[in-house]
């Protein structure tokens, strides 16, 4: 068990219902998501969307209970006010609250995307580059230019489309390398 979830209620059992709220560390302690609930829901980080499961893999994230010791309605009431307050107070609405929650979303996952290009360099999105023969490639290309062989050809030689050889071409184009200039591949 976490320390923080002792430390939320002092000890004391939750009776009732509840609404609870996790809070982002890392955007100075701003809530991203209120809820209502019953037992260890508050903590739980399964069955979540993807959007809040988005925000708590990348920043310092955890849940407070904001009133317990409620009825249904209750809680229902204190949730939707919170929420309402947190529009008026913020200028957007809280993830999963009334309102376009996507624009929170979108920015948690534009930056959890930032993030993870900062600390794994060979991150990326998509499908997987499809590998070629560097040194062959090269042939291909003086051949072509020289009109030696056509791009369509070429690029069945390499074991690529012809739409994947444009896209490599223009990659050499807009990355001139040095050490390639004088064999004609920049």
């Amino acid at each position: 068990m976490n320390d923080w979830v002792a430390e939320l209620n002092d000890g004391k059992p939750i009776v009732g219902y509840y609404v609870y709220g996790w809070v982002c560390a890392d955007w100075g302690g701003i809530y991203f998501y209120v809820g209502k609930g019953q037992g260890g829901r508050y903590k739980q980080t399964t069955k979540r969307g993807k959007s809040f499961k988005a925000i708590i893999e990348h920043w310092n994230c955890f849940p407070v209970i904001l009133a317990d010791g409620l009825t249904e309605e209750e809680a229902w009431e204190w949730e939707d006010k919170i929420k309402t307050d947190f529009i008026f107070k913020h200028g957007y609405p809280i993830m999963d609250g009334e309102g376009n929650s996507s624009t929170l979303k979108n920015r948690a996952i534009k930056l959890a995307r930032l993030e993870k290009r900062k600390t794994d360099p060979n991150y990326r999105e998509g499908r997987k580059p499809i590998p070629y023969d560097v040194k062959l490639f090269g042939e291909l290309y003086a051949m072509q230019k020289r009109g030696e062989i056509t791009v369509i050809d070429a690029a069945e030689k390499l074991g690529v489309s012809r739409r994947k050889w444009y896209r490599i071409v223009k990659q050499k184009q807009d990355r001139p390398n040095p050490s390639k200039l004088e064999s004609g591949l920049a």
